[in-house]
């Protein structure tokens, strides 16, 4: 019994020391707490973006109560945006927000509100629309004098961009617009010449989408007057203001007794104003300013009047102009002082006084001034200075003497022109109005003239049809008179001989002239064997046109010849036979259009010829067909060759910097282009890789080999530098593994599916 009675008070007391506890730690229970990671704070202070795509992103906050995510979007569908998960408890949390594709055409948004007790933290979700045209800005102001403006548009949509016809008469287009990426583009605003301001509008849309580009041009007074100065004498003067402006003006006069408005018509437009100013009576000359303007007080402008005092030098007329003969003129002079006739140096050589003056009290007085005869070729100013003998006071005469009239042929007065005739240009000096007179028909003028100038006239030689050289006579001289003059004379060479030409028949024709004397022949008709034999026997012939020949020329006809230097080959010719060329002088060959195959010696050792463009339709070059052209220059290989046979094209140059390997050339002899690419870098072959020996490019030393082909091709040997090889991609592996491939310095794989070299390039 005692034992209970001591332990039942003991537990008592344990238990209200318990609760007791309980209590204090219920009284201080912490506040709600969120903390959001460090990485993720931006999301919060700003907001979390995504792409029209959609796509994932995580948020990590700690919390010491229970949490939940509520969606809000005032009350639209927000299935697109999801959190995983949306509530916890307290702990370190780890949430994703996951957004759908966005198909719309607008921009969307959120707002996440994170809750744990009474803490709460808010995070904007926005999601770029489907499509966008983004403008760098679509409002512009312009001052009244217009100029350029220029904005960037950025789009992944293509879009078109218009004026709407209200604004297009002043708003215009300097720069085209393209899609998908960003674009600048101009435009050019005109000024605007009405008193009130303008808006306009450049739109951009793709059917859908339409933004819009706001354009805020100033508007202003314009105001222009006839003249600004007066100068008027002591004795008065009515003077007129002639005016014109876009706006109903006001006009500020100065009170002031000795100035009058005699009339005060105002209005739009253009308008006169009359202002009488009164003699003055003083010794001081005296000033006035008329200020014109707007109503606003933007736009003005002076009008300054001086009069003389009453003590002044009056010159009535202060400018003279006189030809360049020897000239008499007078000078009214009204003064009521002794003064003196100044004509400083240079003026003084070529203007002299022809009397003294004598002193006279306000009476007109005429100064006589002699004007000596002007033998430059360039006009001349003058100045003749009034001055009082003991005052400050002074006015000037000006003198303009013309020139002395000249015609100049600057350039060569003695000009060659081929047969096929062509432009001649005179390189003119001239300080008169010229004309072009011709003293035969076959020249041809389009007269521009101009004066004072070294001036280019350029006139007209037609075609020599004559086998013959003829001269003309050109005379340059002034516009209706006969003097001065110049002369050029036009020494043309001669021209083709033209015949029509009848299966056997040319000799005949041929018998009018010297068959030594005929250096360029046309034919047209046809030619059977006869006539080819007599066209061999022209020993000097130089230019030869068959174009409208048919057939082939024979083989071996050229050989040999040191005469011929120019052939036009008939038009329908496929063929140029063996040894055609061979050896001779030839300088340049015009191809048929048609033509196919070059065979054997066709141009061996030709070694005058030159550039050489061959028609694309070419498919066969012979053995030693250019062997020997050294001094030859091909532009690139025709689209349709497919076979280069044993030296074909050696020592031929090719003057690119680039040779594109034709995509039918299935075999290329050895050393068919040997010797050819002294300053050609590059070589590139297509997927179909040409049958060619080791010495088939021998000389050759490209920086880079472009191969089309995944599959190394099997070649024996290459001679052609070895430095890069460009391969398809994933084809590198197996050209480092391949024979006489891998001897490469460098194999880089490269996308020809983006890559391109032109054949402008060669």
């Amino acid at each position: 019994m005692v034992t209970k009675m001591i332990r039942t008070p003991i537990l008592s007391i344990v238990i209200i020391t318990i609760l007791s506890l309980f209590s204090s730690c219920v009284d201080k229970e912490e506040p709600a707490q969120i903390t959001i990671n460090d990485g993720c704070i931006e999301y919060f202070t700003r907001r979390m973006d995504f792409s029209s795509e959609g796509g994932s992103k995580t948020i990590m906050f700690s919390t010491n109560k229970d949490w939940t995510i509520h969606v809000s979007e005032s009350g639209m569908n927000v299935d697109w945006c999801t959190i995983t998960p949306s509530s916890g408890k307290a702990g370190d949390i780890e949430v994703s927000i996951n957004v759908t594709g966005n198909t719309s055409y607008g921009e969307r948004g959120v707002t996440l509100t994170l809750t744990a007790g009474e803490a709460t933290e808010k995070l904007i979700v926005s999601q770029k629309q489907n499509s966008a045209i983004l403008i760098s800005s679509t409002l512009y102001e312009v001052p009244m004098e217009g100029g350029e403006i220029e904005c960037s548009v950025k789009s992944n949509v293509n879009f078109n961009m218009e004026i709407p016809e209200q604004y297009s008469s002043w708003i215009h287009r300097s720069a085209s617009s393209r899609a998908l990426k960003s674009t600048d583009l101009k435009f050019v605003i005109d000024q605007n010449v009405d008193y009130e301001k303008r808006n306009g509008e450049i739109l951009f849309t793709d059917g859908n989408i339409t933004e819009v580009v706001k354009i805020y041009q100033a508007g202003g007074g314009i105001l222009v007057l006839s003249k600004n100065e007066f100068d008027i004498p002591s004795d008065g003067e009515l003077i007129s203001i002639d005016l014109s402006s876009n706006f109903e003006y006001n006009y500020e006069l100065p009170e002031v007794d000795w100035i009058k408005l005699n009339n005060g018509t105002r209005g739009m437009s253009s308008h006169t104003l009359y202002f009488e100013i009164l003699p003055n009576d003083t010794y001081d000359n005296r000033n006035v300013e008329i200020r014109f303007f707007d109503p606003a007080g933007t736009v003005s402008e002076i009008v300054s009047i001086k009069q003389s005092q009453k003590d002044a030098i009056i010159i009535s007329n202060k400018e003279f102009t006189v030809d360049a003969k020897k000239n008499f003129i007078s000078v009214d002079i009204n003064t009521n002082f002794d003064y003196d006739v100044i004509i400083s140096s240079p003026y003084s050589s070529w203007i002299q006084v022809a009397d003294n003056p004598l002193s006279r009290a306000l009476d007109p007085y005429k100064l006589d001034l002699r004007i000596l005869e002007n033998t430059t070729y360039d006009s001349r100013f003058g100045k003749v200075v009034i001055k009082g003998k003991n005052s400050e006071i002074s006015d000037t005469v000006y003198i303009e003497q013309s020139q002395n009239d000249a015609i100049f042929i600057g350039s060569s007065k003695n000009v060659n022109v081929s047969d096929e005739g062509g432009s001649v240009d005179i390189n003119v000096s001239s300080n008169v109005d010229i004309e072009l007179v011709y003293l035969q028909d076959w020249t041809h003028d389009i007269i521009k003239s101009r004066g004072l100038v070294t001036s280019s006239h350029t006139f007209v030689v037609e075609e020599n049809e004559t086998p013959y050289e003829r001269t003309g006579t050109v005379v340059i001289k002034k516009l209706n008179s006969q003097l001065p003059s110049d002369t050029m004379y036009v020494h043309q060479e001669k021209g083709f001989l033209n015949l029509n030409v009848n299966n056997g028949n040319l000799q005949s024709l041929l018998e009018s002239y010297d068959k030594y004397e005929i250096e360029k022949l046309r034919l047209k008709g046809t030619l059977n064997n006869i006539d080819w034999m007599c066209l061999k026997d022209l020993q000097n012939l130089e230019y030869l046109n068959i174009q409208e020949i048919p057939g082939d020329i024979p083989a071996s006809f050229f050989k040999n010849n040191q005469s011929i230097r120019e052939v036009w080959m008939p038009q329908n010719s496929e063929i140029i036979k063996s040894s055609t060329f061979e050896g001779s002088s030839i300088q340049r060959v015009y191809f048929s259009p048609i033509l196919k195959n070059i065979e054997y010696r066709a141009f061996y050792e030709c070694d005058q010829i030159q550039n050489i463009d061959l028609p694309e339709t070419v498919e066969k070059i012979g053995i030693c067909a250019f062997n020997g052209c050294y001094n030859s220059v091909f532009s690139k290989l025709p689209n349709c060759l497919q076979i280069v046979e044993e030296s074909g094209l050696w020592s031929a140059k090719f003057n690119g910097t680039c040779i594109i390997i034709p995509d039918n050339m299935s075999n290329i002899g050895a050393y068919a282009l040997a010797h050819c690419f002294d300053n050609t870098e590059s070589i590139l072959f297509n997927d179909k890789m040409p049958i060619f020996s080791a010495h088939s490019f021998e000389g050759a030393d490209f920086k880079n080999v472009y191969i089309k082909s995944p599959t190394p091709p099997t070649v024996e040997a290459i001679y052609f530098g070895n430095r890069y090889l460009f391969v398809p991609i994933g084809s590198k592996s197996l050209y480092e593994a391949a024979p006489v491939w891998k001897d490469f310095m460098i194999i880089e794989e490269i996308d020809y599916d983006n890559f391109v070299i032109s054949r402008s390039d060669q």
